[in-house]
């Protein structure tokens, strides 16, 4: 049985700034200001963020990375959503899932369709891909916080 779950995290910058860093230039930005955790951003092909794309990402501490495939990109509401086919937390915590972005003013919104490993309970995996996520989302707001002249 699928199930959502949703959150929101504020931002202090605007929303297309946040969307061009975290979506558009992913490949440069989240090195950049998650340096500790990002080794690299690639992508199948070209870094166009379009429907069918798959990006991963490369996190450091060996074989650690996330695959997705971009689902659906609305660039006029800035959100995107991307299935998850490699990585991550796929077959550890969650037998399948997918993620949205929103990106509004004030707010990031982040919705999780996901299946649990074994169809268990997830709260505690749950609040452990928030964390990671709220983590990306602060890293890049304060890069661009001090990065006027970036996006």
């Amino acid at each position: 049985m699928s199930k959502t779950f949703s959150y929101s995290i504020p931002i202090k910058v605007s929303p297309n700034r946040m969307w061009f860093a975290v979506i558009k230039d992913a490949h440069n930005c989240l090195p950049k200001c998650a340096p500790d955790r990002v080794a690299s951003v690639e992508y199948e092909g070209n870094s166009d963020v379009v429907v069918g794309k798959v990006r991963t990402i490369k996190f450091h501490g060996g074989a650690r990375y996330l695959k997705g495939r971009i689902e659906e990109v609305d660039e006029e509401k800035l959100s995107i959503k991307i299935r998850i086919t490699g990585g991550g937390f796929l077959g550890v915590l969650f037998e399948s899932y997918e993620y949205t972005y929103e990106f509004k003013e004030g707010t990031v919104k982040w919705i999780v369709d996901y299946e649990e490993v074994g169809g268990g309970e997830a709260s505690a995996d749950v609040e452990l891909a928030k964390q990671e996520t709220v983590g990306f989302i602060k890293a890049a707001e304060a890069y661009l916080l001090q990065s006027n002249d970036y996006a």
